[in-house]
């Protein structure tokens, strides 16, 4: 026996339930969902509205804002390489907040090669973007598309009057340094990332300054530079260990870097942490995967998202420029101890 009425698909959910369900009028969810409720509609009224429209089901249509409004609810995300699993955290947090806005992300990856500048600024130009945010631009990059005065958002790059998010870099590599002080270690090493980004010089800046405030030099023969290829890491792991056999610990820019050397080191039979220490940079997953699991500096990576779209709505919305812009305030990391350190061995 048929049953017509088992058969039917559930009518999607429409504004005006969402209204309905929300108990307010269908013109506040289509502020909510256009991005022009600030000051319109209440925070405690919009929460309201979205929760109501996550219980119902409710996607805006975003095609048909987009007519109306002449925006396209797309958001960039411009990353250096898609393949790192650091930024897929990144771009969580940012569409965690995009959705929350009726937006949407999509990745650029700025390392390829191409002229990537000029395909965002012309899809910020033809309305196919509303804007994006840059992750960790070269400087020349970053005063290039700085200059066309369209909606951007810099993270860990600071352009002078450019909307800014950051973390505090420096004080990431200072509680790598300070952890392996503690840990009584001399000789140590760094297995850096090979990059004309700022983020990383500003790494290494930190790291070397922080050492010599204690006292200690970090060689040349104990420094070593790579990309976040694989092979390319594993290959200045090996030059690392071969070139400082008196290193007893290591700082890596990176956790893929670093994971990289746990491997180097076993298989040249040095034993992770009785003969050397490794600590990472970022906290990505794989950290807790490795044996022993990796000591690292955990960076906040989906709030940086968060609050780089946050900041994006605001300045496509035309709000001003935050009143300490010039000096923004980083997002700070914090230290993670795991079984990849250890107090140096005596002897």
């Amino acid at each position: 026996m048929n049953s017509h009425h088992g058969q039917q698909a559930r009518r999607p959910a429409t504004s005006e339930d969402v209204a309905a369900h929300a108990g307010v009028s269908q013109s506040s969810v289509s502020l909510v969902f256009s991005g022009k409720d600030a000051g319109r509609v209440s925070a405690v009224t919009a929460a309201r509205i979205r929760q109501s429209a996550l219980e119902l089901g409710y996607q805006p249509n975003l095609n048909a804002a987009a007519l109306k409004t002449g925006r396209a609810n797309v958001l960039a995300l411009a990353v250096p390489t898609i393949a790192q699993p650091y930024f897929a955290r990144v771009l969580l947090g940012a569409e965690r907040a995009a959705r929350r806005n009726g937006h949407a992300v999509v990745l650029f990856n700025s390392d390829s090669g191409l002229p990537w500048t000029t395909r965002l600024s012309a899809m910020i130009r033809g309305s196919q973007l509303d804007g994006a945010i840059i992750y960790a631009p070269t400087e020349d990059e970053a005063l290039e598309l700085a200059s066309q005065g369209l909606p951007l958002v810099f993270a860990e790059t600071h352009i002078p009057d450019a909307a800014y998010v950051g973390i505090d870099v420096e004080l990431g590599m200072e509680l790598a340094a300070d952890h392996l002080v503690e840990l009584g270690h001399r000789q140590i090493g760094h297995l850096a990332v090979d990059s004309r980004r700022a983020t990383y010089r500003r790494r290494a800046e930190a790291l070397h300054a922080r050492l010599r405030s204690t006292g200690r030099v970090i060689s040349d023969s104990a420094s070593e530079a790579a990309s976040l290829d694989w092979d390319e890491a594993e290959a200045a792991a090996h030059r690392l260990l071969e070139a400082a056999p008196e290193m007893t610990a290591a700082v890596c820019d990176d956790d893929l870097l670093a994971a990289a050397l746990l491997k180097a080191a076993a298989v040249r039979g040095i034993a992770v942490p009785e003969r050397l220490s490794v600590i990472g940079f970022g906290n990505i997953d794989v950290a807790r995967m490795l044996s022993p699991e990796l000591s690292t500096v955990a960076l906040p990576a989906e709030e940086l998202g968060e609050r780089a779209v946050e900041q994006l709505l605001a300045t496509i919305a035309g709000a001003a420029a935050p009143a300490d812009a010039a000096s923004p305030a980083d997002l700070a990391p914090r230290l993670v101890a795991r079984g990849s350190t250890a107090a140096v061995r005596a002897g």
